[in-house]
């Protein structure tokens, strides 16, 4: 066993060490690491390069979970790598995430940090090439790339950014004469990234916004913040630009005895919530709970997020609408992963049917 001397060079490696297939076993590595364990994994998992995390080969307890979220955020990565026939693999232990040392394992990170390594590893083997003058032509490369990369993102956020506040405009511009003196019209980011992909002329989206507030201001018709989610969006067959708009709504016919408005016998149905949308109703009613717990200070417990629902509901009954729409809650915790990320991350219930 050699241990590669890394740290010096590249900050967010805590260990590493070159491994002979026959030490497996038997070696002595010097940070706790369950060598039996790390052999089982090995043996299970056949393809190298292999993304563990340290959680899975330590002896120690480790009170964090192994993503940070469905994206494959890593907290405390390991990856193994094997150089062509050779009999060794090497193991580079990552240090734990950390958003004040700017230690972040993302994809796209951890995709450009095994590139490097293997590219590092294979000239190391097969040249000779000093340890030192490989690295510093190659991770130069990749350090260009992670910085160009980073420089992509925040460039697609300000995009994302001035989108996002040119849709909400047009959606406040448009509804101004139907929705309430006091209400605030806000996209979420899964309706502002349909909206972009779609090509849609201004009198289709009129059409749209039009009917996606009727849907979300049915579901919450107190709220004075009205965020229009994906789900409430009209279903549109194709994709429209400049042709077949959708048809106009039909006329409303005054009944003569009430003079209420009322639709005219041609007209369709008033669109029923289908079982799925109520679920959504339901967690996006505890989800403002949630909300309102955590700006108060107070505990995340089932009676607090009952005695904050609007309007006020009882604790059992908040327990027993979880458990009737248990089914339905982890199908939409599936489909609309940015969505009630307070219930996610802070009521215990929620959580066990998510990692269900």
């Amino acid at each position: 066993m050699n241990t590669l001397e890394l740290k010096s060079e590249l900050s967010f490696i805590e260990y590493a060490v070159e491994i002979k297939k026959a030490e497996t076993d038997t070696i002595k590595f010097e940070i706790p690491i369950d060598a039996a364990r790390l052999q089982k994994l090995l043996n299970k998992h056949q393809k190298i390069p292999l993304w563990l995390d340290y959680g899975e080969i330590t002896p120690l307890a480790l009170n964090y979970p192994k993503q940070l979220d469905l994206l494959g955020h890593s907290n405390e990565p390991v990856l193994i790598v094997k150089i062509g026939g050779d009999d060794s693999f090497y193991l580079f232990k990552l240090k734990q995430y950390s958003i004040s040392d700017d230690m972040f394992y993302g994809r796209d990170q951890k995709h450009l940090i095994e590139k490097c390594l293997i590219i590092y590893l294979t000239k190391l083997v097969n040249s000779g090439q000093t340890e030192k003058e490989q690295f510093d032509k190659y991770f130069q490369v990749s350090k260009n790339q992670l910085f160009k990369l980073n420089q992509l993102n925040d460039e697609l956020m300000v995009v994302k950014r001035h989108a996002e506040t040119h849709l909400n405009s047009l959606f406040n511009y448009i509804l101004k004469d139907i929705r309430s003196a006091n209400q605030i019209i806000s996209l979420s980011d899964s309706t502002t990234s349909y909206l972009n992909e779609s090509n849609f002329d201004l009198e289709t989206l009129e059409k749209i916004a039009i009917e996606a507030y009727h849907t979300a201001n049915e579901l919450s018709p107190y709220s004075t913040d009205l965020r229009i989610k994906r789900y409430f969006l009209p279903e549109i067959k194709e994709k429209q630009s400049n042709s077949a708009p959708i048809s106009p709504p039909l006329p409303i016919a005054k009944s003569p005895k009430t003079g209420r408005t009322k639709a005219n016998l041609g007209q369709k149905p008033k669109t029923t919530l289908t079982k799925l949308q109520k679920t959504m109703n339901l967690l996006d009613r505890y989800e403002n709970a949630v909300t309102s717990l955590t700006n108060a200070k107070l505990p995340i417990m089932g009676k607090n997020i009952a005695q904050f629902c609007v309007p006020p509901i009882s604790a059992p009954a908040l327990t027993d609408s979880i458990n009737k729409h248990a089914h339905r809650i982890k199908e939409c915790l599936a489909l609309y992963s940015e969505n009630w990320p307070n219930l996610r991350m802070k009521y215990l219930p929620i959580q066990k049917l998510e990692a269900d």
